[in-house]
């Protein structure tokens, strides 16, 4: 025997059960949101309050946000063990952003022990994911051979696929592949095309790298207005080979214009990042006074700088330096000792090319 009143009552029954589970998963939902947007705003110690309940009941990428704020003490201690918990809780559910970080961290064993191939594992992972950090980490793992077979050929085309998807840096490093021949057939038409890309995008090595191509006209048209526009955005943005050059250009190196103000002012600031080659030219601005006064102090100073850092004709400078007493009281065992130091590194006279 059936009765309908019976159906009718479970339907109603189902109903408010339905109801009171949509009620439930509203504040859940509202929590979230609120997390979210004060992540977004960098406000932390809400975030980490609001998005710690949604990470325990299994939300991926909440776990991943209180993994990262965990990691880098953000709203929170900092505590490597809790950030490795619940990254990898997230990474388990296929979360790419938190596979990528689980994989820089074991391979740069960031308050681990260093594991490489845990790191490759997890920025494999990452990488099928679709993430394009993984990818370009993928990509120097293959091209030093670290938990990988090296393998160029699979380096470049990690490369290719995370530069393909809008990251920078890997379009830097495919395009020097590219200039050198490594993992893919030389091709100075590549290369130009792959810097560009990245120059394009604000990286400082890519704009580096293409101000060097538009001022060879190498692999495209020549063009030295547009390198000294990237040039300077490199420099700026503190690429020491870029602020290097730029010195020289300005010392009327390779016919720039002179203007040894601006070589002085980009000089200074290589040589404060360590560039051996820097620290000579300063020293031969104030030994001859081109666009200073003539400081034989500072010159013994910054040439000393260079030979510390290993620069051979420093080295040879020094030595006459001392031999007539410039800037530094005359000693001829000094002068001596500083000559055979310059030998011994490698000086070939006047002619000696700088090199870093």
């Amino acid at each position: 025997m059936s009765y309908p009143w019976a159906g009718r009552r479970l339907a109603a029954l189902a109903a408010v059960w339905i109801t009171l589970a949509l009620l439930q998963a509203i504040p859940a939902a509202a929590d979230k949101k609120a997390g979210d947007d004060a992540f977004e705003a960098n406000d932390y110690k809400k975030a980490f309050k609001e998005l710690l309940p949604e990470a325990q009941r299994g939300d991926r990428r909440s776990q991943y946000r209180i993994g990262w704020m965990y990691l880098n003490g953000k709203g929170t201690a900092q505590n490597q063990a809790k950030a490795i918990f619940w990254l990898t809780k997230s990474g388990e559910q296929k979360y790419a952003r938190a596979q990528a970080e689980l994989g820089e961290i074991y391979v740069e064993g960031r308050g681990v022990k260093a594991d490489i191939e845990q790191g490759g594992k997890w920025l494999r992972l990452a990488a099928d994911n679709g993430n394009s950090d993984a990818m370009y980490e993928l990509g120097d793992l293959y091209l030093k051979g670290q938990g990988v077979a090296r393998n160029e050929q699979q380096a470049a085309a990690w490369y290719r696929k995370s530069a393909d998807d809008g990251n920078a840096a890997a379009a830097h490093r495919l395009g020097r592949l590219y200039l050198d021949g490594i993992g893919v057939a030389k091709s100075d038409a590549d290369a130009f095309k792959w810097f560009k890309v990245s120059a394009d995008q604000g990286n400082k090595n890519g704009q580096y790298h293409y101000a060097r191509m538009l001022m060879e006209g190498r692999g495209g048209a020549k063009d030295p207005g547009k390198a000294l526009t990237f040039l300077e955005l490199a420099g700026k943005d503190g690429q020491r080979d870029a602020q290097l050059l730029l010195g020289e250009f300005y010392s009327g190196d390779g016919g720039g214009s002179k203007d040894y103000g601006k070589a002085l002012a980009w000089f200074q600031q290589a040589d404060d990042q360590g560039s051996k080659i820097a620290s000579l030219r300063l020293g031969l601005m104030y030994r001859d006074g081109f666009g200073v006064k003539a400081d034989d102090t500072k010159a013994v100073k910054y040439l000393m700088r260079a030979a510390d850092r290993g620069n051979a004709r420093a080295m040879w400078l020094l030595s006459e330096m001392y031999q007539q007493g410039r800037g530094v009281k005359k000693d001829a065992a000094k002068a001596d000792k500083w000559s055979k130091l310059a030998v011994k590194n490698g000086y070939k006279g006047l002619d000696d090319i700088l090199t870093e």
